[in-house]
């Protein structure tokens, strides 16, 4: 069964909406948060790494409204679709605490919020990992402060958690 346009929008509207419901998970009270080292998550995932996974020869970096009408993209975030076939998509979002506990609690808060989808643990991918399949396809990742989130819709044929396993032992490599 293709997945439609609609199912990639929810499926991105809602791991934004619960990325930024976990922003502030994990925080200790009356800790003094350190900045984050920024990490721009299409150098961790880059386009020919996506025509890769994809098995495509032309990849499209996709963007949102909001950063085409403030001129910036969020760096945070990054993905792809298929230049023949836009229902085809693999993304990255990187979550960065101020320290890996600050990570690990977001991390648990976000499995807690999905338990309904039913996450499955994968052992031996960064400091945790889970993922949930059905209609959202997201493998959720933990190195350190760092918390990985990608999206993989991948089209008819490809195993969307193979996919993203790809992406994750890429980024992995490069965070």
């Amino acid at each position: 069964m293709a997945t439609s346009y609609r199912q990639v929008f929810l499926s991105l509207a809602f791991a934004a909406a619960l990325t930024a419901s976990l922003a502030g998970c994990g925080a200790e009270k009356g800790a003094t948060a350190k900045p984050a080292r920024q990490i721009d998550a299409c150098k961790l995932f880059t386009a020919a790494d996506a025509q890769a996974v994809l098995a495509e020869e032309e990849v499209v970096e996709m963007t949102s409204f909001l950063s085409e009408a403030q001129g910036k993209k969020d760096p945070s975030q990054c993905g792809y679709n298929a230049g023949s076939d836009p229902s085809k998509v693999v993304r990255i979002e990187v979550r960065q605490g101020a320290s890996a506990d600050a990570a690990r609690g977001a991390f648990d808060s976000g499995r807690s919020l999905l338990a309904g989808s039913a996450p499955q643990d994968l052992p031996g991918l960064g400091d945790g990992a889970f993922w949930v399949g059905g209609t959202l396809q997201q493998l959720h990742v933990r190195k350190g402060a760092a918390q990985l989130i990608i999206t993989s819709q991948p089209g008819e044929g490809k195993d969307p958690l193979s996919v993203a396993k790809a992406i994750a032992s890429k980024a992995l490599a490069r965070l």
